[in-house]
């Protein structure tokens, strides 16, 4: 009997070791990741096309690194909401864009993931069609945001969808990129 117990103890514990192992590589994995995005410079753009441009040529090259080279920082999101003077409208502006960049990887992959599932052609994005609005119709006075409409020509009207945002001159992603 004690045999048992001792098998059965053993089991457990190799089980355990196992979940462990599991966990920490996960942990790792994780890191790793971070690690990467931290390594990336992020970089403005002097226009809306040049950036639009280079959203979808991360996107057909699936270059998350590239992408996210031109996502605004926490810091920066922060930065921009002090100039928001109305209390009510900073706050609202820092929910909406309340920074999730430890999602942006999982975004960026589900948007790949719904292109290659729809069979969606990205060569077929037409950017000299690329249209443009005030995000919001200015409502996060002073800061200068835009949403940005890229046509991708397909036998239903498709657009890749994102919001910029203008700081010191410079044109940067706010990490709402969609469909």
């Amino acid at each position: 009997m004690k045999i048992i117990y001792t098998l059965i103890f053993a089991s457990i514990l190799i089980s355990c070791s196992n979940k462990k192992e599991a966990a920490n590589e996960k942990i790792e994995e994780a890191s790793t990741e971070e690690q990467t995005t931290d390594a990336v410079e992020i970089s403005g753009f002097d226009t809306i096309e040049e950036l639009a441009a280079s959203v979808v040529e991360s996107l057909k090259q699936k270059d998350y690194d590239s992408y996210y080279s031109h996502v605004m920082t926490e810091e920066l999101e922060m930065s921009q909401a002090e100039l928001i003077e109305d209390s009510t409208i900073r706050k609202e502006f820092l929910h909406e864009y309340g920074f999730s960049l430890h999602e942006e990887k999982e975004y960026f992959d589900n948007l790949l993931n719904y292109y290659d599932s729809k069979s969606i052609d990205l060569d077929k994005v037409v950017l000299a069609d690329m249209d443009y609005t005030e995000y919001k119709g200015g409502e996060y006075h002073p800061l200068e945001l835009y949403e940005v409409f890229v046509p991708i020509e397909m036998e239903y009207e498709l657009l890749i969808d994102f919001t910029i945002i203008k700081v010191d001159g410079q044109y940067y992603l706010t990490s709402e990129l969609g469909i």
